[in-house]
């Protein structure tokens, strides 16, 4: 499924406030089976554009196509919409509510009216893809799983949708480095399914390690879209947008300036180790 946005601007309006644009001029075309990352300081408009994606908000100027339907006022079918995109808010796991995790993980697909064997092989298989044991979980109170737990079970409420496109913002925020890593395997995996990936982060080693393609937002605008290794040639643009360089990139690049003879587009942990065993093993 193709995204194009074309020349989108969105302006907040309160009747109690001053209105605010956060979104100016916003063009973006986005392939199936492309995994990108939307990134930019905290109020550059990051989470405003993608809930434009899945029709949460209506433009203020400007059209979104998807699949070459475009997302237009009272003619867009939501219900249907909503299947095909998919959107992970953040925090998911605060609207968890069912009893068991097996009734919050089929909520979506018993809204679809899908046959009970249908729900049942839906959730076991999001289950899997989020590394949680259909056994094991499904019974369970959701209240009383760990905070990266009752976040996966809010992810496979999503994906037992079968969304074609998923969209997730700040997919890993405020959990522990083991949690975070879980959450970046449910991604590469859900991709790996031939699905496309939107996702906005802070963490700019997940957008290193995940991410091929990467839009910057400042101020509601988009200073650069291309791949990461052309965007952390350029450190006046990190700078204003207050982004940094991922750690293991800058570890290399410190390795390099201290005269070992490592590659720097390396972005991974898992990428770093491989090529400094191969640089100690031609010494």
């Amino acid at each position: 499924m193709v995204i194009q946005i074309e020349n989108l601007f969105f302006t907040y309006q309160s009747p109690f406030f001053q209105s605010h644009q956060a979104l100016s001029d916003i063009s973006l075309t986005i392939q199936p089976e492309e995994v990108v990352a939307i990134v930019g300081a905290t109020g550059s408009g990051k989470t405003t554009l993608i809930q434009h994606l899945n029709g949460l908000l209506q433009p203020t100027k400007g059209k979104i196509w998807i699949n070459s339907v475009e997302l237009a006022g009272s003619k867009i079918n939501l219900g249907e919409l909503r299947r095909k995109v998919g959107l992970v808010f953040q925090f998911p796991e605060i609207q968890l509510f069912e009893e068991t995790v097996f009734d919050d993980v089929a909520f979506g697909p018993r809204n679809l009216k899908l046959p009970e064997n249908q729900i049942e092989e839906r959730v076991r298989n999001s289950l899997q893809l989020v590394g949680l044991d259909y056994d094991a979980f499904c019974r369970c109170s959701p209240f009383h799983l760990s905070g990266g737990e009752r976040r996966r079970v809010a992810i496979a409420g999503i994906l037992a949708m079968d969304p074609e496109i998923l969209i997730m913002d700040e997919p890993t925020v405020s959990l522990d480095l083991c949690a975070a890593g879980k959450v970046k395997e449910i991604i590469m995996q859900y991709h790996r399914l031939g699905k496309t990936v939107i996702f906005v982060s802070h963490d700019m080693d997940l957008v290193a390690g995940l991410a091929r393609r990467i839009v910057v937002l400042d101020n509601g605008r988009i200073i650069f879209d291309g791949p990461k290794e052309d965007l952390f040639q350029k450190r006046s643009l990190l700078e204003r947008a207050n982004l940094a360089l991922p750690q293991v990139y800058q570890f290399m690049l410190k390795m390099r300036a201290n005269g070992h003879p490592v590659r720097t587009d390396i972005f991974t942990l898992e990428e770093a180790k491989k090529e400094l065993r191969n640089v100690l093993k031609s010494v």
